[in-house]
């Protein structure tokens, strides 16, 4: 799968992997004998990039709930993931020591589900009200 991404996409995800480094070098993410984390659970916004299946539970054209999406995830095959795996934010929340975060419209995501965080984001999301109408599945 190849991603083509715009000059500032390429620069805001270089940006986040600099953070990210000097987070983990100077955060305390782990206690003092290495084996826990200190960070409880994440609460993600976003769009297609860290949708996990909340679009799975709306009424959209914008779905991955098909494959090959998600073929290559550990859990399930087409997943909602939009990506054949995980995707950074699952990644991410390995690195902290968290579980899968769910997403946030899934049925079963109630009570402690819902401790470790869950992901709000969603495919076809956008600032503007055109945003995703223009997503057309063939």
């Amino acid at each position: 799968m190849v991603i083509a991404l715009s000059r500032p996409h390429v620069l805001f995800f270089l940006l986040l992997a600099s953070s990210l480094m000097q987070c983990h070098s100077r955060c305390n993410f782990l206690d003092e004998n290495l084996s826990t984390t200190n960070i409880k659970g994440m609460f993600v916004f976003g769009s297609s990039v860290v949708d996990n299946g909340n679009n799975n539970f709306l009424q959209t054209s914008t779905r991955a709930n098909y494959l090959p999406y998600g073929l290559d995830f550990p859990v399930a095959p087409a997943s909602g993931r939009f990506s054949n795996g995980k995707n950074v934010i699952d990644l991410l929340a390995k690195l902290l020591g968290l579980p899968f975060i769910p997403p946030f419209l899934d049925p079963l995501t109630k009570g402690l589900r819902m401790a470790r965080g869950v992901n709000f984001g969603s495919g076809g999301s956008g600032i503007r009200d055109e945003t995703g109408s223009v997503t057309v599945r063939n």
